[in-house]
This record gives C-alpha cells, sequence and structure tokens, in this order.
C-alpha cells in the first residue's frame, strides 16, 4: 500500500494537482488576510489566535469574520469526506474528481460575490460572506487530499507539511522515529514555496481593485479538472 501511494505521488498529474491545490491555498490566504484584517480561510489554525485576540479587544465584527472562516472550513470540510467516501477506496482520480467539481464552484461563487459586492470591507457582513465561501471551499480541498492517500500531502495544512520536510531532514540523520510522508522532500518543499509565492504575488499585486485578484483561484481550480482523467485504475492504491 505505501508503495503504492508513493508511486501515486510521483504521477505528474497528481503533483500539479497538489501544487496548484496549494498555490489555490496561498493565493487565498494572501488575499483574504491582507484586504479583509488579516483572516485565514486556508491556514484556518492561524485563526485561533486572531479569534482570542478580538475576543479580548471586544472586535466583534471581527470575531464574526473568523468565526465564518473556522466554521465554513469544518463544514466544506465535512462535505468533501462525504463526497470522497461515496466514491469507495482512495486513490486516483475517482474519490476526488466530484469534490474538485464542488471546490471549483465554491470558488466561482467567491469570485462572483467579490466582484458584485465590489470589494468587501475589512470586518463587514460583506467580509463574513466572501470568507464564509472560500473557507468552504478550502474544506473541499483538504479533504481531497484525504481522497487521493497520499501522506503529507494536506496542501492545506501548511504546518504538517513544514513538520514532515523537518522530520524527513532528521531521517536522513539516521533512523529517527517520527511523522512520515509519502512524498519526497523536494516535494514538500514545493508545495510550501508555491503556497508562499502565492501569496507574495497577491500582496504585490493588490490594489485597491482586487476583484481580478479573486477569479485566479477559480481559473486554476477548472484548470486542475482537466488534469483529472475520468478513469485511471493504473493510479488507484491498493
Amino acid at each position: 500500500m505505501a508503495d503504492d501511494t508513493r508511486r501515486l505521488g510521483r504521477d505528474p498529474r497528481v503533483r500539479a494537482t497538489l501544487l496548484a491545490l496549494a498555490a489555490i491555498g496561498g493565493w487565498l490566504d494572501g488575499l483574504t488576510f491582507v484586504a479583509l484584517g488579516t483572516v485565514f480561510v486556508t491556514a484556518v489554525t492561524g485563526d485561533l489566535v486572531q479569534l482570542g485576540i478580538s475576543i479580548a479587544d471586544g472586535r466583534w465584527s471581527a470575531l464574526a469574520v473568523l468565526v465564518a472562516a473556522l466554521a465554513a472550513f469544518m463544514l466544506g470540510t465535512v462535505v468533501s469526506v462525504v463526497l470522497v467516501r461515496a466514491a469507495g477506496a482512495r486513490g486516483w482520480p475517482g474519490p476526488v474528481r466530484r469534490p474538485l467539481f464542488v471546490h471549483a464552484a465554491l470558488l466561482l461563487v467567491f469570485a462572483a460575490c467579490w466582484t458584485a459586492i465590489g470589494d468587501p470591507q475589512p470586518e463587514s457582513i460583506a467580509a463574513v460572506l466572501v470568507v464564509a465561501v472560500a473557507a468552504a471551499s478550502a474544506g473541499i480541498q483538504a479533504a481531497i487530499v484525504v481522497g487521493l492517500g497520499i501522506r503529507g500531502a494536506n496542501v492545506s495544512a501548511v504546518t504538517t507539511v513544514l513538520i514532515l520536510l523537518a522530520a524527513g531532514f532528521a531521517e536522513r540523520e539516521g533512523d529517527v522515529p517520527g511523522p512520515r510522508s509519502d512524498l519526497p522532500l523536494s516535494e514538500l518543499f514545493l508545495i510550501l514555496a508555491v503556497y508562499c509565492a502565492s501569496g507574495l504575488v497577491v500582496a504585490l499585486a493588490l490594489s485597491e481593485k482586487a476583484g481580478v485578484l479573486a477569479w485566479v483561484p477559480a481559473a486554476v481550480a477548472i484548470a486542475v479538472i482537466a488534469l483529472v482523467p475520468r478513469r485511471d485504475p493504473k493510479l488507484a492504491p491498493g
């Protein structure tokens, strides 16, 4: 089984999908963090600290945005896990195809809402709406990698990827027990680099009109769907 998932992780289409999802996650986090008041929609664990700070400061509008991000992320993950389980065994492409369509659809809704609102203001009702939609799409993304069954492929949990990268370097110095990944260290590093670079591009490109930037994740998600064949039993682990 481990050999199957490692082989799956080396497939060019799977690798391209993981990197594209990492790019989407970094792009969304960069956009919402800079434009909507320091809220993450992909790396949502960072919102937990902000949650406590908002309560301490009595910033209830900020609290509403953060709660929306966390709740929508969890809801998206639940929906995606249900879709993955309905597809049966993990692998490629069966369990991930439907979640990818839902993921792309939510990103289209996110971009459409952002454009219709005309750049939502931080800590506003509009911000709650667009953050919730974006976080739901990120929750869908998180469960997509569960469907692949590849350890260490959770591109939305960048802290986990960082831990696996560090553990991989430690194992080079000897037989060190710890978390393991089915992806090579170079791939883990590339996932982190793509996530970071996406946020950098957004921060540099962001202007008073961020409407165009809001459409980029949807475009990438649609391109990812084109990579996914209807059937490819050779890439189904187990």
